[in-house]
């Protein structure tokens, strides 16, 4: 999944859903991981989810969101004259 930033700022808020994890008996499962929303800096972010059974056994599954810079630019207009406000957040991550 691929994000850009917010207008001026080095970061998104991101949300996504949650996995719903399941097992084959009618015990009830933990699960654990970062809980959207979130706001993500520029880069490559790698979100991890455990589900573990009253057992102790766990399984987990990772995903990826990376969150690109965005070059924004913002005509500001003033009664004496108009001048050009460029806010540049220029990140190369992949």
């Amino acid at each position: 999944m691929e994000i850009p930033t917010e207008f001026g700022r080095p970061y998104a808020r991101v949300t996504w859903q949650v996995p719903d994890p399941t097992d084959n008996s009618d015990e009830p499962l933990r699960l654990s991981g970062l809980l959207p929303p979130q706001a993500l800096e520029v880069g490559k972010k790698h979100i991890t989810y455990t589900a573990t059974d009253s057992a102790g056994l766990s399984k987990s599954c990772t995903f990826s969101i990376v969150v690109k810079g965005t070059n924004d630019f913002k005509i500001v207009n003033s009664k004496e004259n108009y001048c050009l406000k460029l806010l540049l957040y220029k990140f190369n991550f992949l």
